[in-house]
């Protein structure tokens, strides 16, 4: 009887994570019927139920619960067995778009150097993409932005964010200020129409993007003003502020989240990273990001 058939088991594993038989449908790439069959089968070869629905959602039974903590190592030790058999240990990272590239790069050349055997996939885009991908396992690790004191993951660094504009750009303070900005799903969006609407600077969204070379074009037009990191700002914007009537926006951090289930690599690469900001800290404790982040990255032993 089969009953550890790691299929059977992912199956189990989406819906206990996404509480959705919808939901981990999507994940794991099946019909709602075939999601249903799944859990059915489950139930048939434990011989009780597993999972109970109610007006609130899902509930896991108590064999359910005892099941869940077996399948979650069941369905890891299986990824971890096809990755040393497929050629290697694969670690996919997420990073938002505004993160400073050539820094994550180095630091992976260094990893790659270290731990050749190991791939790395790298997913970029805009923050909630990213923790969308996170939470629903297609991703290992993921730098993530957060608001001071309100993160969950590994805090990496302290950063401040700046209002940006073309180097050629005259901005009247008597003018409402021309915005180029993401989506309503990114919460930088928010912060910046909080911040103008509370020192009473009007503005009008000029452009709306879902990524950052849509913003970066806009802005180094001349046709809009954004907010940016300020450690990451490319030389042909310039930072701006009192002069154009733009009020002080706040710092945020970026952190290190993992996924629920984790890796030999996944780890490795979790600890350089952490510690490359820890150790930047201690050897310039009022350096930023733009400070470290064309030094080579300090050796940091496995």
């Amino acid at each position: 009887m089969m009953l550890y058939d790691t299929t059977l088991l992912r199956t189990f594993v989406a819906i206990c994570d996404t509480g959705s038989f919808t939901k981990a449908a999507q994940r794991v790439n099946l019909t709602q019927s075939a999601v249903s069959h799944h859990v059915k089968r489950l139930e048939d070869r434990v011989g009780l139920p597993l999972i109970v629905r109610n007006t609130r959602g899902l509930k896991l039974t108590e064999k359910g619960e005892v099941l869940l903590c077996y399948a979650r190592r069941i369905v890891a030790l299986h990824k971890e067995a096809e990755q040393h058999l497929s050629g290697g240990e694969l670690v996919r990272i997420g990073a938002p778009e505004v993160f400073d590239m050539r820094l994550l790069s180095s630091l992976l050349a260094r990893f790659a150097a270290r731990y050749p055997a190991v791939r790395v996939q790298v997913e970029l885009g805009v923050a909630p993409h990213i923790l969308t991908l996170l939470d629903e396992g297609e991703l290992d690790l993921a730098i993530v932005f957060y608001e001071l004191g309100e993160g969950q993951g590994t805090s990496l660094s302290r950063e401040r964010r700046i209002w940006a504009g073309a180097q050629s750009l005259q901005l009247s303070p008597n003018e409402p200020a021309p915005l180029a900005l993401y989506a309503p799903c990114c919460p930088w969006r928010q912060v910046a129409l909080n911040v103008l609407d509370r020192a009473g600077r009007t503005c009008t969204i000029m452009i709306q993007g879902t990524d950052t070379s849509t913003i970066l074009s806009a802005v180094e037009a001349g046709l809009a003003i954004t907010i940016f990191v300020e450690s990451a700002l490319p030389p042909t914007l310039k930072a701006l502020g009192a002069a154009e009537a733009l009020p002080p926006l706040p710092d945020f951090e970026f952190g290190l989240k993992r996924s629920r289930t984790s890796s030999p690599a996944a780890d490795r690469l979790a600890e350089m990273i952490t510690n490359f900001y820890q150790l930047s800290t201690v050897r310039k404790p009022k350096a930023g990001m733009n400070d470290v982040q064309h030094a080579q990255c300090p050796r940091v032993e496995s």
